[in-house]
């Protein structure tokens, strides 16, 4: 084996590990997140997108020099190049990446569920707050704006403003 590939074998290794330790942290950020949503903690909300900005931009980085180090070794930069790359390397440095690899890959679905639940959350106070707004307007948020053949309802909001 030559000893550039050797060395692509030992960065690529050390990139994907680079990788997960982002991806944990991002992971950790969710959970914080959850956390901060569920306390209608906005401080906190705060805090924690910024960490989730300085994690991603991490990410990309770390990303960004994977597929310099691919396309370097001749092979495509997305998830079917570096598959191929690892294919091609010999046992036992094989397994090990393909390994490392996998588990990156399940740690990055579990952050894409935490994020889908939070995203769920966040939707969620978003129609609260959107019904709480319609009834201090003096909206009925019940009443529909179309009828069954969507077409636009004829009748008024009923009630008026409420004033503080």
């Amino acid at each position: 084996m030559a000893a550039d590939t050797v060395q692509s074998n030992a960065s690529l290794s050390h990139l994907i590990q680079q990788e997960m330790h982002h991806v944990l942290d991002l992971t950790k950020a969710l959970e914080a997140e959850k956390d901060a949503l569920g306390r209608n903690d906005h401080e906190g909300l705060v805090g924690v997108i910024a960490q989730k900005q300085a994690i991603i931009d991490g990410l990309n980085q770390v990303d960004q020099r994977r597929g310099q180090l691919l396309r370097g070794a001749g092979y495509g930069s997305d998830q079917a190049g570096i598959e191929s790359y690892i294919g091609d390397q010999p046992e036992p440095k094989r397994q090990q990446l393909r390994d490392l690899w996998r588990q990156l890959l399940r740690a990055v679905s579990e952050c894409q569920q935490k994020n889908l639940v939070n995203g769920s959350i966040i939707g969620m106070n978003l129609r609260h707050c959107a019904h709480a707004v319609s009834i201090l307007c003096g909206h009925d948020p019940r009443q529909e704006l179309y009828d069954p053949r969507g077409n636009a309802s004829s009748t008024q909001p009923h009630g008026r403003p409420i004033k503080a």
